[in-house]
């Protein structure tokens, strides 16, 4: 049975009392009470909160009204999904701070009650309410299994009073999900309809990097009617309320309805926020997405990269010039390639110890030959930092952000980094997938210095040519990984056939050293990606030394 939780905030004890007393276990009320601003911050941190009722005075000191404020303005800003309200006798008494919770710019409570008639007055409020949030609920099956998977990407909320984090909670995940497929608070002239939705079971889709969880299924209404096939993505609040600006400015009227998903709704709580999607078009009858196919050494995967870059509205180059290619990364990922730098450095001794390689410097040492690990003239040379043409980009078009349909559709999903920026950049996500899937992950140490060979060999090949790029007469056939590079590289040749190299392998490298910063990468994906950025770095290298093309004498008058 879920739990409708309220708050109680008072220094009196027989408003403590009361507030106990509304405790009613058979309806699914649980009322906490808290004396000192210290005790509500502890226990709004750790559980989600359907409403509060919070004194001004916490303390019989004029000096103490600010902390009664305190309180709402931090459910204010960490538990908003929280009813706040005021709870005073001496309404005329503290004017000036009853009106500051009530300031029509910014007001920190919903209502007010007063405390001479708490006890005639709460148990029936409180009860009304819980009914009206009870009266049609939505059963969310799986929520255990889907709150561990949530668990896992540590998310919270801000810290109230700087030392009580706010924690995302499994009521909060219900409230959540249960907010985003219809359930509200219904009062009696809103009677349940059997056209709402009644249960939904959702699956995860496994894979993805982020901070964020995707789950897939279909609903059911009270009539036990099969509704749409939902994607349901939940993460923090924060990125759920950016994700859905950019869909709005860059999505809804830009991209092809082949190629991406429909926004259903959204449910935004305290710590975390839910975004419902579903297929335009046709829905389909099974989902699974790209870097599936990619783990399963599936060449059908190389067709949906061509497909992801066939309609106009996306990868389509416009004249506009970005400024910094290096600047963009640190405002768009907050890369700060120095530090990463360090973070590398760190990996590749523990790598040089476990592998008995030699770390020295910029080099690692391998079997077989040699990894270049980033410099300091690297980040700082001015490749990295080179114009580039813009194009509207997902920002984030890893394999695990592609569904893939059972009709063969590829489908975009998470607009949260979806802006305007460098056009390679996209390519550049697909590339990091590839190499730490898990069949490249495989034996990176005892591949090292092949696989770094032939990651350069890719940049040694003239992709606008017809010429064959793995020779006939190769006793095997290329690994599946540098297989789906190559067409990653045709694609660059077809769709951008003006991309530099330069540009195109400084947006690689930088791409790469934003995925080496996810903490959740084992070692083996973090030294393939390794393995890839020292070939990006000869190529940037070799790129830096050409010399510049003299410009033409100025004509003779």
């Amino acid at each position: 049975m879920s739990v409708f939780r309220a708050l109680v905030v008072d220094d009196d004890e027989w408003v403590r009392k009361t507030g106990r007393e509304t405790n009613d276990p058979g309806a699914g009320i649980e009322v906490l009470v808290a004396k000192t601003k210290e005790e509500a911050a502890e226990l709004i941190g750790s559980n989600f909160l359907h409403v509060a009722v919070v004194d001004l005075e916490l303390r019989k000191s004029p000096r103490a009204l600010a902390e009664g404020q305190l309180v709402l303005s931090g459910l204010k800003s960490d538990r908003p999904s929280c009813r706040r309200l005021l709870l005073t006798r001496h309404a005329t008494t503290f004017p000036e701070q009853v009106f500051e919770t009530l300031r029509p710019d910014g007001p920190t409570v919903d209502g007010a009650i007063d405390k001479a008639n708490l006890s005639g007055y709460f148990h029936g409020y409180l009860k009304s309410l819980a009914a009206a949030w009870t009266t049609a609920p939505v059963e969310i099956t799986n929520l255990d299994n889907i709150y561990a998977l949530l668990e896992t990407k540590g998310i919270r909320g801000g810290a109230l009073l700087g030392k009580f984090p706010v924690e995302a909670t499994r009521d909060e995940l219900r409230f959540v999900l249960a907010s985003l497929f219809g359930q509200r608070y219904r009062w009696h002239d809103d009677p349940p309809d059997p056209d709402d939705v009644e249960k939904v079971s959702l699956e995860p889709l496994l894979g993805g990097k982020s901070r964020s969880i995707v789950l897939y299924g279909r609903p059911l209404n009270r009539l036990r009617e099969e509704g749409l096939l939902c994607v349901v993505k939940v993460g923090p609040r924060l990125e759920a309320e950016e994700e859905l600006r950019r869909y709005e400015k860059y999505v809804r009227f830009r991209l092809s309805l082949r190629r991406r998903v429909e926004l259903l709704g959204s449910a935004i709580g305290d710590t975390l926020g839910a975004i419902a999607y579903s297929f335009a078009g046709e829905d389909p009858a099974d989902i699974g997405d790209l870097q599936t196919l990619i783990d399963s050494e599936d060449r059908g995967a190389f067709a949906h990269f061509h497909a992801l870059y066939d309609d106009g509205g996306h990868g389509r180059t416009s004249d506009d010039r970005g400024g910094d290619l290096g600047e963009f990364f640190r405002r768009a990922y907050r890369i700060k390639p120095f530090d990463i730098r360090q973070r590398i450095q760190s990996f590749a001794d523990d790598q040089a110890e476990a592998n008995e390689w030699q770390h020295r410097g910029d080099e690692l040492r391998v079997s077989g030959g040699k990894l270049v690990l980033p410099s300091e003239d690297t980040i700082g040379m001015g490749l990295l930092h080179m114009g580039y043409r813009s194009t509207v980009v997902h920002g984030d078009l890893n394999a695990s952000n592609v569904i893939i349909g059972n009709d063969n559709r590829s489908i975009l999903i998470d607009y949260r980094h979806t802006a305007r920026g460098p056009r390679a950049l996209d390519l550049a996500a697909m590339h990091a997938s590839l190499r730490i899937s898990r069949t490249a992950q495989g034996q990176p140490a005892e591949q090292a210095a092949k696989d770094e060979a032939l990651e350069y060999r890719l940049w040694e090949h003239n992709w606008s040519s017809d010429e064959a790029w793995w020779p006939a007469q190769a006793a095997t056939d290329p690994p599946y990984w540098l297989q789906g590079a190559a067409e990653l590289m045709r694609v660059a040749a077809e769709r951008l056939p003006d991309l530099t190299q330069a540009e195109h392998a400084a947006t690689l490298w930088l791409y790469a050293l934003r995925v080496f910063r996810v903490q959740s990468l084992e070692p083996e994906a973090k030294l393939r990606l390794l393995i890839w950025m020292s070939a990006l770095q000869r190529v940037l290298v070799a790129e830096a030394e050409k010399p510049t093309p003299a410009a033409d004498p100025p004509p003779r008058r």
